[in-house]
């Protein structure tokens, strides 16, 4: 991905921003991580005008035991932030621990 002299994407290609994303959140050793970019369904908003995405993050790892819903959007947050409003404008998270990853799954069905 190309980066502006402060490190920031300087195009919002969906396949770069993905990637982008996920190298900054394999710190937290993920045994699941899917990122969907969710832009599609905000077409037309004012943040789609400006060619930023919307993304949707589901990550389960071992960094989430006993941290509360805060601190593992923190956690995410500190790896990615600066990637928002542009190119991310939205991201959407799912942060668990492997504990809880079917129960998670249970209550979709």
């Amino acid at each position: 991905m190309k980066e502006s002299a402060q490190g920031r994407p300087t195009g919002a290609d969906a396949n770069d921003v993905k990637t982008a994303l996920e190298e900054r959140l394999a710190s937290l050793a993920p045994t699941k991580l899917e990122i969907r970019d969710d832009s599609a369904k905000h077409a037309g908003h004012a943040g789609a005008a400006s060619g930023a995405r919307h993304f949707s993050v589901t990550i389960v790892s071992e960094h989430f035991l006993g941290l509360t819903r805060v601190a593992r959007h923190r956690a995410i947050l500190e790896r990615v932030g600066d990637l928002i409003p542009y190119p991310v404008h939205a991201l959407a998270i799912n942060a668990l621990a492997p504990d809880e990853i079917r129960t998670d799954e249970r209550k979709k069905q």
